[in-house]
């Protein structure tokens, strides 16, 4: 399946899955066409028997009523001319879901119920987050020595093949692989092949939303470097 998404071009998400693991990965292509839904809360075991029991009642008094209507509803706005299907956001990114997020707006307005906290009120890009994450805790969570940072040319030096190091030797999912795919063209300077990656370092603290740390050590930081 990943291999069908990643030879398409089409701008619908064509997997919806959810995951507790920081290494989540797919190809570039297929990852811009999948939903990334992280689920990071432990389970209470103290409460498996409870919610298997609650999860029965769920499913026995399950039935398609919603979703037959929520198909009608939708075949009518393939009908309607006036629909709108091209919604952009985020620098020109399709919304694609902005017309099934009206029609459930129109079931809680007929309900007279107010829109839930969680609903979402526009595109969400979870995989530019997910991204963004996974990099914020790599260089968190790195020696400063791993990043050699170029106050005059204002970059960042990353040895990515240290990533592999202790990875297994089998398998195409390699550490470096996985953070390289994740890592966003606009902070690469040049290319993100070869051993070492250079980051514009201005722009690739900005996207990780942490302060560049370089620019902030004191005096006996500095002397001790």
């Amino acid at each position: 399946m990943t291999n069908e998404i990643d030879e398409a071009y089409d701008t619908y998400p064509a997997l919806i899955g959810t995951t507790n693991n920081d290494a989540y990965s797919l190809p570039e292509r297929a990852r811009r066409r999948s939903y990334y839904l992280k689920n990071d809360k432990p389970f209470d075991e103290e409460f498996r028997e409870d919610s298997v029991q609650a999860y029965k009642e769920v499913l026995d008094g399950a039935n398609n009523v919603l979703f037959q209507d929520f198909v009608l509803r939708f075949a009518e706005k393939i009908e309607d001319e006036n629909t709108k299907w091209s919604v952009f956001e985020h620098g020109g990114k399709v919304d694609f879901l902005n017309v099934s997020r009206n029609i459930f707006k129109d079931y809680y307005h007929e309900m007279d119920q107010p829109l839930p906290i969680y609903f979402p009120q526009h595109r969400y890009d979870d995989s530019q987050e997910s991204n963004q994450e996974k990099w914020r805790k790599l260089f968190l969570g790195s020696s400063r020595d791993d990043f050699t940072y170029n106050k005059e040319s204002q970059t960042l030096l990353f040895k990515i093949t240290t990533l592999d190091e202790n990875a297994s030797r089998y398998g195409d999912d390699k550490p470096s692989r996985i953070y390289k795919d994740a890592l966003s063209p606009k902070v690469i300077v040049g290319t993100a092949d070869g051993i070492d990656i250079e980051l514009n370092a201005p722009l690739f603290f900005d996207w990780v939303g942490i302060d560049n740390p370089f620019e902030h050590q004191s005096m006996w930081q500095r002397f001790f470097n």
